[in-house]
């Protein structure tokens, strides 16, 4: 007996959406986004996992199947396409990372005493 291996490729993509989005619905929407893509198998199952509270936005996970491995760059590319597309369309918001710094300086008492001195001689 022969076993042929089978060529059916699940591929995933992380995305980044705002906090203030509604997670049941937006999950559908990129499902019905994604499961229009013309590689995305439709017998297969289609997954849209919210997987993280990242920095700057929620992150979710898409899982869809393709026929074959050669598929995968076009699939990708196709996919993001469509969830891309469906943020701009529906106002999604698609967060970039920030990162925000806390510049203070803490002064020693005798330094503030020099600062707060030369202060009081300038006016």
């Amino acid at each position: 007996m022969k076993s042929i291996p089978n060529p059916t490729y699940r591929l995933q993509s992380d995305i980044g959406l705002g906090y203030s989005v509604d997670i049941p619905e937006v999950q559908q929407m990129i499902k019905d986004a994604v499961r229009e893509v013309d590689s995305v198998l439709p017998d297969k199952p289609l997954d849209v996992w919210f997987t993280e509270f990242a920095e700057s936005s929620n992150t979710f996970r898409v899982r869809w199947w393709v026929a074959s491995y050669t598929e995968k760059r076009r699939s990708c590319d196709a996919v993001n396409r469509a969830i891309q597309e469906l943020a701009n369309r529906e106002g999604i918001d698609m967060p970039d990372p920030t990162l925000m710094l806390d510049n203070r300086v803490v002064l020693s008492d005798e330094i503030s005493r020099r600062v707060a001195n030369a202060a009081e001689e300038s006016s």
